[in-house]
């Protein structure tokens, strides 16, 4: 009986895993297992929702989507964009991963979006990006890179890791450093699987979108 009871206790004391790591903070590590694990679930060319275009080796998976920029966000709450959730199920979106800027969406289209889809829980930062510790001075980021393999990197004249980027550069899975020429701006790294998407015919789309992109801080 005293077994039973010390189990009770345990069992109601301490919360389950899997409801603390949602609130754990969202590491790049966590980040990763978790746009893996979409990767995996979804056949090649199966549509995904995020608003940041997270799945950065899966640039088939957003044929229809859009980035939910701040003027994205703007528009859509006056009603000049279309219905989010009427938009994915005409593109037919499979799946929906919770990150940081489909946070911002108005409440009732957020219960929608989670009503109607599968989704994986975040919320999901930009692919490498550290909220907090990435500036690590007044023109200076600290970011991670998942995959080995050829960036573009803008704008140019940053450098990377002490070394210009001029023109396509070779960078290593890991953590690197950049310094932004002038004063502090967005960085964008475009991978190879980026720049092949962008030699295709555009897909359908509704010209009032941005299309995805790849690492950004």
């Amino acid at each position: 009986r005293r077994a039973i009871v010390a189990a009770l206790v345990v069992l109601y004391a301490v919360p389950p895993v899997v409801r603390l790591a949602k609130f754990a903070p969202p590491t790049n590590g966590f980040q990763k297992e978790v746009i893996g694990l979409a990767a995996r679930i979804t056949d090649p060319g199966t549509p995904v929702f995020d608003g940041v275009g997270a799945l950065v080796q899966r640039p088939d998976a957003y044929g229809f989507h859009w980035i939910l920029w701040a003027d994205e966000l703007r528009r859509y709450a006056q009603g000049d964009l279309p219905p989010l959730v009427a938009t994915l199920r005409a593109g037919g979106a499979r799946l929906v991963l919770q990150t940081y800027r489909i946070e911002r969406l108005p409440k009732s289209d957020l219960a929608a979006l989670f009503h109607q889809f599968p989704r994986l829980w975040g919320p999901l930062r930009v692919a490498g990006y550290d909220s907090g510790d990435a500036r690590v001075g007044p023109e200076a980021h600290s970011f991670e890179l998942w995959y080995d393999g050829m960036y573009d990197v803008v704008p140019e004249g940053t450098e990377i890791d002490g070394a210009p980027a001029v023109g396509p550069v070779r960078l290593r899975a890991g953590r690197h450093e950049a310094r932004l020429p002038g004063s502090p701006a967005r960085v964008i790294l475009r991978d190879a699987a980026w720049r092949e998407r962008a030699t295709l015919p555009p897909p359908p789309r509704d010209r009032r979108f941005f299309g995805p992109y790849g690492y950004a801080f």
